[in-house]
């Protein structure tokens, strides 16, 4: 009987281990597969006001050619967001787009075309993604402090100063590793 468990057990394809792992404080992405990184990449997360959110999911929908269906609100349709690999169900995603060095979408994970094609490509419904850290927001609070000005209580305190106040704490330390164990890794 144990050897007739075993052949059935033996004779069932292994399912590879993936996962995409999001660390939102460093911007980058790590697929790996059965322990072995497969993909390392910059990203480009949600800005200040539409964080994205941190913890476990998986990819339940995924469309090549997928336009948003809220951003931007136009005729023509929504932004393009090639390669669209959907992991909550409010809409947050992984999809191509631009990456301007610091947290700037709307709550997706944006990465680079190329990179968003072959990760596609690798990924599957149900394939795990895990978000997690904290968002660095140096530079786009810097840009929406240009637009919105002051917080409401440094406004009543500074009223007779016209600068936009400073925040100390909050500082974009990019923390690089040696990554150079991890020849033959696609990287952009």
């Amino acid at each position: 009987m144990k050897t007739f468990i075993t052949i059935i057990l033996l004779s069932f394809p292994l399912l590879a281990d993936k996962v995409i792992s999001i660390d939102l404080g460093k911007q980058r992405l790590y697929a790996r597969q059965d322990g072995k990184t497969f993909l390392l990449c910059k990203i480009s997360s949600g800005r200040v006001f539409y964080e994205t959110s941190t913890g476990d999911y998986a990819i339940s929908f995924k469309e090549k050619d997928h336009r948003s269906n809220l951003y931007p609100k136009r005729k023509g349709g929504g932004a393009k967001m090639p390669f669209t690999m959907r992991f909550r169900i409010n809409g947050e995603a992984i999809h191509a787009g631009k990456l301007p060095g610091f947290p700037d979408s709307h709550g997706c994970v944006r990465v680079s075309y190329r990179n968003a094609a072959k990760l596609f490509k690798w990924a599957e419904i149900g394939t795990r993604v895990i978000v997690y850290g904290e968002t660095p927001y140096t530079d786009s609070v810097n840009r929406t402090r240009k637009l919105m000005g002051p917080p409401i209580d440094q406004q009543a305190s500074n009223s007779n100063d016209d600068s936009p106040g400073t925040d100390e704490d909050v500082v974009w330390e990019e923390n690089w590793v040696d990554e150079s164990f991890m020849d033959g890794v696609y990287r952009d």
